[in-house]
């Protein structure tokens, strides 16, 4: 952790939380820990459901139609073969004709 770079991510109290294609990383502020995804008098369950959706949400920009354009160093770079190209293509037509 490189503690003199925090503001390049977010401010300490944003409630929200951001994903960076090209770190590809995932930040969550502290600010996050609280209303519905967090509260100390909740069962904890709830609490890591919460942030556990958070997190997950997060992660799959990383492969959605502009965070797969980005490899594992940063680079944009199309790293995807033709198959998984044409089965991406398929599963978001069909979403976005059902919604």
């Amino acid at each position: 952790v490189n503690k003199t770079n925090w503001k390049t991510y977010a401010e300490a109290a944003v409630t929200n939380a951001f994903y960076n294609r090209i770190t590809n990383s995932i930040q969550l502020p502290a600010g996050i820990l609280q209303g519905i995804f967090f509260d100390a008098e909740r069962p904890m369950y709830l609490n890591y459901g919460a942030i556990g959706f958070i997190i997950g949400h997060e992660i799959t920009h990383g492969f959605d139609d502009a965070g797969r354009k980005f490899d594992i160093d940063g680079n944009m770079r199309d790293w995807w073969d033709r198959k998984t190209n044409l089965n991406f293509l398929k599963r978001a037509i069909c979403m976005i004709k059902q919604y």
